[in-house]
């Protein structure tokens, strides 16, 4: 009966993992230290906003941010996981 609940318990915790552009957010070292004020400042409206767009599916969601890096490229990335309790 144990195994069978924690099947569900996998089962019904879905976890998307999304690697996001931010082009409007300049990189700082700051970003990369997760006590900081500017790393909890960004954090928030990520997920604020993720939080905004999740709303109208089905469903409980969370997202959480995991942290920052910088490409010389396309500039600062979030990644980003949300946690869904529906498939």
């Amino acid at each position: 009966m144990a195994a069978a609940s924690l099947f569900t318990a996998i089962y019904l915790a879905v976890i998307y993992r999304l690697t996001i552009n931010l082009t409007e957010l300049p990189y700082s070292n700051e970003l990369r230290r997760p006590g900081s004020t500017e790393f909890f400042n960004a954090n928030d409206q990520i997920v604020k906003s993720f939080q905004h767009l999740l709303r109208r599916i089905p469903g409980h969601h969370e997202a959480s941010v995991l942290g920052y890096r910088y490409h010389q490229v396309v500039g600062t990335l979030a990644t980003v996981d949300i946690y869904s309790d529906r498939p």
